[in-house]
């Protein structure tokens, strides 16, 4: 597939046009892959955004840049307007950046309560980015940053972001604590995350250890070492 959506349940762009809300949507253990396009589950507006969407299961990779065409991909999924969102077991790599200057891994906005967890995504343009919309604007907005949490997943070898919070957005901090970020140093991963995003702790590449962190609690120095090279016991 080689146009701007491979699936796109609304008919309009994410603003709200269709005139069909959903109870609840299901997009589960696809394969997609060597396509041009997004997949967009967008929903309507409150107060009829779609109570539930889940999304598990599902494998996206080489999305754009096929047969010649830089294609019009955003991301590999969008999900907009739900009420609750439960995102899991998903593999998502090497999305492309499209004719928009896009290319994430995921596109959420507008969600209520988010609970993602145990996700890959790799070697993306962008990894996950949280659309805040902005007051009048073509997509509405502003939307609050999701309840609920990110975590045990794995985000690394984007060549932007691995996660970034749009600064229109409101609301609490997005918990993203206790994911992996393809490294465990703390400036490489504060530098790959931007907007309003707690996370730290994090975990190291097999989760054995997710208590990692920027901040160090306690420092041990010992002034009465008297090996080679003191200096008058400091």
């Amino acid at each position: 597939i080689l146009g701007w959506a491979v699936m796109d349940i609304e008919s309009g762009s994410g603003d709200g046009s269709s005139h069909l809300p959903f109870t609840a949507v299901t997009f589960a253990n696809n394969n997609i892959h060597d396509c041009n396009g997004s997949v967009a589950l967008r929903g309507q507006p409150s107060p009829n955004r779609t109570a539930t969407v889940d999304v598990y299961g599902n494998t996206f990779s080489n999305i754009g840049d096929n047969e010649g065409y830089t294609g019009e991909q955003w991301a590999a999924i969008e999900i907009n307007h739900a009420a609750a969102a439960n995102i899991y077991n998903n593999d998502i790599n090497d999305v492309i950046e499209g004719l928009w200057g896009e290319g994430q891994a995921m596109q959420l906005w507008d969600i209520g309560s988010l609970d993602m967890h145990d996700n890959s995504l790799t070697n993306c343009f962008q990894g996950l980015f949280i659309f805040g919309g902005s007051p009048g604007g073509q997509y509405g907005g502003p939307y609050a940053i999701p309840d609920g949490s990110v975590r045990d997943n794995t985000s690394s070898g984007h060549d932007q972001y691995n996660l970034s919070v749009d600064p229109n957005c409101t609301g609490t901090t997005l918990d993203a604590r206790q994911n992996y970020w393809g490294t465990v140093n703390c400036l490489a991963i504060t530098a790959s995350i931007s907007g309003d995003v707690g996370f730290d702790p994090w975990c190291n590449s097999d989760f054995s250890i997710c208590n990692l962190t920027c901040n160090l609690s306690e420092a041990w120095v010992d002034d009465d070492w008297t090996g080679p090279g003191n200096c008058g016991g400091h």
